[in-house]
């Protein structure tokens, strides 16, 4: 079923609220005169600025998203990050888990956390940990503007079987006064 759109030379135009760029274009005599004209009404060159104006405005207005999450949702799209919080979160876990060299950008930033974690002594092992969690943190508050705080670590072997030992290491944050949890699983 067709619908039927108005042409764009029948659409009326309000100069003032077009952007500042077109509108130093514009003579000052048609802007002073009225604000509102028929598209058909201006000038041609003007015609023309007015058009590719409003044709290449996006008729779908987003949210705002900070990125997004390799889980596919429900409509097929991958999940999107919307506020700090979970950005935070998620850019904590994604660098905690980088090794030496994988990160494209700065291949000498990288996290110790999976060495720190093998450690013997406990309280070492925690002062290594909580020094590196710390450092990534502050770099994630330096590049996103907001506080971030670390409180709390908790370090729990969750699987040892046979050569291999699982780690969970479970991370209390607060960003900007609101307490997060971040938990990873290192091998």
């Amino acid at each position: 079923m067709a619908t039927y759109t108005e042409p764009i030379d029948t659409t009326e135009v309000t100069l003032s609220s077009l952007p500042l760029t077109i509108q130093s274009q514009i003579p000052y005599s048609i802007r002073s005169r009225k604000d509102t004209y028929k598209l058909a009404k201006l000038p041609i060159n003007i015609q023309y600025l007015v058009k590719e104006y409003i044709l290449s405005k996006k008729s779908v207005s987003y949210d705002v998203v900070f990125d997004t999450m390799p889980n596919i949702v429900s409509t097929g799209d991958f999940e999107v990050i919307d506020n700090y919080f979970d950005l935070a979160v998620e850019y904590l876990k994604n660098y905690l888990m980088l090794a030496k060299g994988q990160y494209p950008f700065d291949p000498s930033f990288y996290s110790k956390l999976k060495y720190y974690i093998q450690t013997r002594d406990t309280s070492t092992r925690y002062t290594l940990v909580n020094t590196e969690v710390t450092r990534i943190a502050n770099v994630l508050a330096s590049d996103l503007h907001i506080p971030i705080q670390v409180v709390n670590i908790v370090i729990d072997k969750s699987s040892p079987s046979g050569v291999s030992v699982t780690y969970h290491v479970s991370i209390n944050l607060k960003i900007n006064n609101q307490s997060k949890q971040l938990g990873i699983d290192v091998v």
